[in-house]
């Protein structure tokens, strides 16, 4: 079902939308993306997705970048996801803290900064990949190129191994690993020093990578 009564539908060349599907306007879905393909998709007013996408369960006033999977079952409100993300079948973000209060993000440069809003979900950087089941707080930030299991209850920076609370250091050979079989599965390919480039830029914005 298609719901054009608050804004308009933009669907661009070669998405499929399939049976019991529902998207309410005004969204957003680039090209040769599927919707509802694996668990049946509810996609919420103020929603964009980029080209390249697979996207299931359900999705409220979020931006997925392109090459993105959300195939399965599982919520993801109010946040954004870059490119090349993965998220494993039942992930799902909170964006509504249970005491209704105003939700607190920590910049990485500027430190805290308070009051951004009341429903708040989480910010995912590229190349990151969750595993089945995952659960994520309210307003949490998770760097590129990170490998997340369990409950994620504390921001993470980019390049962290990240399981049942624990943090430990992503090995860039093996990040370099992952990323390239997830993109050649769309016969795109890692380009040279792409990984080497993220930890620079990384460096320079707030030096958050240890070692």
């Amino acid at each position: 079902m298609i719901d054009t009564r608050r804004g308009p539908v933009i669907i661009m060349n070669e998405v499929e939308v399939f049976p019991y599907s529902r998207i309410e306007g005004p969204v957003y879905i680039g090209s040769n993306s599927s919707i509802g393909k694996g668990d049946n998709a509810i996609i919420h007013e103020g929603t964009h997705i980029g080209r390249v996408c697979n996207i299931g369960g359900e999705i409220e006033e979020s931006i997925i970048h392109s090459f993105t999977n959300k195939y399965h079952y599982g919520f993801f409100g109010h946040g954004v996801a870059g490119s090349w993300v993965n998220f494993g079948a039942g992930t799902t973000n909170s964006d509504l803290k249970n005491t209704y209060g105003k939700v607190n993000v920590k910049h990485p440069v500027e430190g805290l900064i308070k009051d951004v809003g009341l429903k708040i979900g989480c910010t995912v950087g590229d190349h990151t990949k969750f595993s089945i089941g995952v659960m994520i707080h309210t307003g949490k930030q998770i760097g590129p190129l990170c490998n997340v299991m369990g409950a994620v209850r504390d921001d993470l920076d980019p390049f962290t191994w990240y399981e049942d609370g624990v943090k430990k250091k992503f090995r860039v050979s093996k990040t370099k690993e992952v990323a390239r079989r997830m993109m050649e599965r769309r016969k795109k390919y890692l380009p040279s020093g792409y990984i080497e480039a993220e930890i620079e830029l990384i460096d320079r914005l707030g030096g958050c990578l240890e070692g």
